[in-house]
């Protein structure tokens, strides 16, 4: 499903980012993401699971045109009335363009004569949220560095396979740039931290870099906030997540889908249930005081009622692996880096071992 998000981002989201900037103008849009009517999404969830693996199969590899999906194409048999409910144009698809707006002022700008903004077919979802920041503290495990002083989580662990070397993974602003000294627990939580290890790779967006609208164009440190830190010798890794046991498979971006069941173990929030949001094409979100500009990363949320969760996770929550249930193991599906109260937003996983297998190949998860 994210699969199919990032094709209709890929092949429409240039268009939609010029149509806002004359219709409302960018400087006031916090963030774009992708997702896909909750309706609509359970009613194809129930009504064709079992006809066919509609997760590997939609779109198709190769495809690289949005008709060629029949998936898109299947509606609820009271999907004009759900439509006419919710707001939507008649005939509306079921994919949802959501914008971020900075203030609640802005929600009135750039409106058509419906009251909505319109583009083809898609719903346009608006809302504003504040600030979005990364989540660590400056005042399971926590992990940091000394200068400045931060706390974050210890996410989970990989291992060299050719030298046996082990590494922890979580998030570069906790961990800071190659050649930092790890510490645990952070030097923010407490003053009787011990070095456990050093900073490998590093990768975050710098501040003030424009967002590329070319998928083809953008670098992996665009859509990441990762550090890899090898461990010194004698230094145990603790990748058991509790009652999930070390991830044995790392999710594929096209089988994750909205609504997935996920959870997370974070230093703050400890254990957080929460599920797949939404497809981010790109969000400003602060780090250290200057905003950075995200891409091709995604959202989750509470499994329940926003009003009766507004604060998903917490700061000090940065670097936790976001994980499910795959069968009798453990897939490893991203890395939370920030939030924005009843939001939090991660690193697909996929593209952090992608990352790391570029300067790294023989680097794994542990078996």
């Amino acid at each position: 499903m994210m699969g199919l998000l990032r094709m209709i981002a890929a092949q429409r989201g240039v268009e939609f980012r010029r149509h806002l900037e004359e219709t409302v103008g960018l400087d006031r849009v916090r963030g774009i993401h992708l997702g896909v009517d909750p309706y609509w999404m359970t009613w194809v969830k129930h009504n064709w699971r079992y006809r066919w693996d509609w997760l590997d199969g939609w779109p198709p590899y190769g495809s690289d045109s949005l008709e060629e999906s029949h998936f898109l194409r299947r509606r609820p048999p009271d999907w004009e009335l759900h439509c006419q409910r919710m707001g939507y144009a008649a005939g509306a698809a079921p994919i949802l363009f959501r914008v971020i707006f900075r203030e609640p002022s802005d929600l009135r700008t750039g409106r058509g004569p419906t009251g909505q903004i319109q583009f083809e077919d898609y719903p346009i979802i608006c809302e504003s949220r504040g600030t979005c920041r990364a989540l660590d503290l400056h005042e399971v495990d926590s992990v940091g560095r000394q200068s400045p002083n931060t706390s974050g989580t210890a996410g989970g662990f990989l291992r060299d396979v050719v030298k046996n070397i082990y590494y922890l993974v979580s998030c570069a602003h906790v961990l800071g740039e190659p050649g930092e000294t790890v510490f645990m627990p952070g030097p923010a939580d407490l003053s009787g931290h011990v070095a456990i290890g050093r900073v490998e790779m590093s990768l975050l967006p710098p501040p003030g870099r424009q967002f590329v609208e070319d998928p083809a164009e953008r670098e992996l440190s665009d859509m990441l906030d990762i550090a890899l830190a090898s461990l010194d010798p004698g230094v145990q890794d603790q990748g058991t997540l509790p009652g999930f046991g070390n991830p044995r498979h790392v999710t594929p971006v096209h089988r994750m889908c909205a609504q997935d069941p996920v959870r997370l173990f974070g230093k703050a929030s400890c254990r957080v249930d929460a599920e797949v949001a939404s497809l981010c094409l790109f969000h400003e979100i602060e780090i250290d005081g200057a905003p950075r500009q995200f891409s091709d990363i995604f959202a989750i949320q509470s499994c329940e009622p926003w009003h009766l969760k507004t604060q998903l996770v917490k700061p000090g929550d940065s670097g936790a692996w976001i994980v499910r249930s795959l069968g009798a193991i453990t897939s490893w599906d991203g890395v939370l880096f920030a939030g924005d109260g009843a939001t939090g937003y991660a690193c697909f996983a996929e593209n952090v071992m992608t990352a790391i297998s570029q300067s790294l190949p023989s680097v794994s998860l542990i078996p």
